[in-house]
């Protein structure tokens, strides 16, 4: 059995849904991070940041799903 390197091609179609849900964690992430971040923080590192939270905040029920798997 060989194993081949998958695409981001091929982990789009085989997830659309995780896909979508991740693309919008991200984006909300990165609105919320540019207007609830202190403003001692450049603009570009409070969208960076809450893009990053967003990120995050999507791998707590995606692990959760892959770990309580039998």
């Amino acid at each position: 059995m060989t194993s081949r390197p998958s695409s981001l091609i091929e982990t789009i179609r085989r997830h659309p849904f995780r896909v979508i849900a991740l693309t919008v964690c991200v984006i909300a992430g990165g609105a919320l991070g540019a207007a609830y971040l202190p403003d001692s923080l450049s603009m570009p590192r409070r969208v960076v940041g809450g893009a990053l939270l967003g990120g995050l905040s999507w791998l707590i029920p995606s692990f959760g799903r892959i770990i309580g798997e039998d």
